[in-house]
């Protein structure tokens, strides 16, 4: 992804509503990208979150840091990505390492 990208967690955009899309709205005119940040610890509302004009979704690396231990967060991991991706939001995960990290060989879809 070429140019700036500005990244807010849930809790920033959640809760405002209209105000919040048209800020967003605006700044995606002016070639700015929109992250929405720490996906999954906050408020997740997945009707919300489809109105957000995002066009990134980074999942929290509390869920991803546990992937090869703990076969429910590689669960989440893998739903949320495909979530993601179908709606045409390239999803970036926290902590994340490379290739060779075992997490990937967990299946997450990493």
């Amino acid at each position: 992804m070429d140019g700036l990208e500005l990244e807010f967690t849930e809790e920033t955009l959640m809760p405002e509503g209209e105000s919040t899309r048209g800020r967003l709205i605006a700044l995606q005119q002016h070639g700015i990208h929109i992250a929405v940040d720490d996906f999954g610890t906050g408020y997740s509302n997945l009707a919300r979150l489809r109105q957000i004009p995002a066009t990134s979704l980074k999942i929290d690396q509390s869920f991803v840091r546990t992937l090869a231990h703990n076969p429910q967060d590689a669960i989440l991991v893998r739903t949320i990505t495909t979530m993601a991706r179908d709606l045409g939001l390239p999803g970036g995960r926290r902590g994340r390492r490379d290739a060779r990290d075992p997490r990937r060989r967990a299946g997450a879809g990493l």
